[in-house]
């Protein structure tokens, strides 16, 4: 993402901030990049390592030190903000949820597969020695059920793929939240 986008969108996504202070975080970030690409880094990169305008938008939300640091020009990246062994924590946790969710998708994937095979292989048994109508309508509703479930599996792999990121960086500063409060 460009300066100029990055500093439109984080405008739009702070609607509901005051106009002043709006504005103080926007001439932040502007002179934040700029220092930057004048100290030869590169433009997109640099924006990259700051965090998604949604995560930035529910860090200056709910953290007044780092609205503090914005209105004090206080020279930092969002994502030195968090203590690491908190980071360290949740690092490994959305490790751990990923690869649980991926065998998941992949244990259901295996499972509707090897039904429609069995079903079809007994379906065609069936056929062949010509028994009853019956059997073969129950072998037909085998497949549709397996189908499903190979369906489901397949969206929620997708899901993962596509939304994995997000909700887990979401679940991520929950955890972080709960750690700074001393688990209360």
């Amino acid at each position: 993402m460009r300066k100029r986008e990055f500093l439109y969108r984080l405008d739009n996504a702070l609607e509901s901030f005051p106009n002043a202070e709006r504005e103080e975080i926007i001439h932040y970030y502007e002179e934040l990049i700029q220092d930057a690409l004048d100290n030869g880094e590169n433009e997109e990169a640099f924006i990259e390592k700051l965090g998604s305008i949604d995560k930035i938008v529910r860090t200056l939300k709910k953290d007044s030190d780092f609205v503090g640091n914005v209105k004090e020009k206080k020279n930092f990246e969002l994502k030195q903000t968090f203590d690491k062994g908190v980071k360290i924590l949740g690092r490994v946790l959305i490790i751990g949820a990923l690869v649980l969710s991926i065998f998941f998708g992949v244990g259901f994937s295996i499972f509707g597969i090897n039904g429609i095979v069995r079903s079809i292989i007994a379906m065609v048994m069936t056929i062949s020695a010509q028994l009853s109508v019956s059997a073969t309508l129950y072998y037909l509703g085998n497949i549709a059920v397996h189908l499903g479930i190979l369906l489901f599996a397949i969206t929620f792999i997708w899901y993962v793929v596509q939304n994995v990121g997000t909700k887990l960086e979401l679940l991520y500063e929950k955890i972080e939240e709960l750690f700074k409060k001393g688990g209360k």
